[in-house]
């Protein structure tokens, strides 16, 4: 009997490290895979932006303009006030617009601009990404367009849409079992033969209560909710893994009081800015 018991034992115990090991390889796998996928999906979104303004300096339309500032004059960089001619051939500044170039070779044709009562050339450049899509959201469009292929910008189109539809779906498989699993199934437990059948209807009939709710709830209060959410977890991971000698009432109270001035603050600047 106890030799039986040792025997089973044994087995239990290379049948945890065999698993053990089979996890321990599926993490190294992951890592590399993970590795690649990180690289590639967050390192192209970091530098494409900066790396299109190297194209745009080097492939953009030029601008014209005055000099206003010289940045560096052994690299040809300068600021220029961007400038256009009226109705009479003359060139006039328009207002507003300045840009950081990279100077080209003078040329002649463009003559001189009259300011001040002074003469002064006019000068073009080409300059960075922002000047050219206008704000920063309009980079990656504005790069896509000028500097890729014409398929690539469908195939871009393309991608963006199976982002959302992949959001959408997480979103409502999230609030379709928020409803049947976190609510229903808590409070009234169902049978194994009939759970998954009333599991699906309860799933359905959440995903349209949170899509209706959705419509009619403000958007500024679920920002307020998600992030009052995400305080209270921080706040229990605190709690959780401080130590308790530094868990005191005083420095709790200094804790929550800090929360609260920093969310008062956080909220009356977003309220200014809108």
């Amino acid at each position: 009997m106890t030799n039986a018991r040792n025997a089973r034992t044994t087995r239990e115990k290379a049948a945890e490290l065999r698993a053990e090991a089979a996890r321990q390889e599926a993490r190294h796998r992951a890592v590399l895979i993970g590795g690649i996928f990180i690289i590639v999906m967050t390192g192209v979104a970091f530098t494409v932006g900066s790396l299109s303004n190297a194209w745009f300096a080097t492939h953009g339309q030029p601008l014209t303009g005055r000099v206003v500032r010289i940045i560096s004059e052994e690299k040809n960089h300068a600021v220029i006030q961007l400038m256009s001619k009226n109705e009479k051939g003359d060139w006039v500044d328009i207002e507003g617009k300045m840009a950081p170039v990279v100077l080209a070779e003078a040329d002649p044709t463009l003559g001189n601009a009259t300011v001040s009562g002074e003469q002064v050339p006019v000068v073009n450049g080409r300059s960075i990404s922002i000047v050219y899509a206008g704000k920063a959201d309009d980079i990656i469009p504005a790069y896509i367009n000028k500097a890729m292929p014409k398929y690539f910008g469908l195939l871009f189109l393309l991608t963006l849409l199976a982002a959302a539809m992949s959001t959408l779906s997480s979103q409502f498989h999230a609030l379709g079992t928020a409803l049947g699993r976190d609510v229903v199934e808590q409070i009234w437990p169902s049978k194994a033969e009939s759970g998954i059948n009333r599991s699906m209807h309860i799933t359905r009939i959440g995903i349209i209560i949170g899509i209706v709710m959705g419509k009619k709830i403000p958007e500024r209060f679920v920002k307020w909710f998600a992030a009052i959410i995400f305080m209270l977890f921080g706040a229990v991971g605190l709690y959780q893994y401080l130590p308790k000698s530094l868990l005191t009432p005083p420095a709790i109270m200094v804790g929550l009081a800090l929360i609260v001035l920093l969310t008062v603050l956080i909220a009356r600047r977003n309220n200014a800015k809108a």
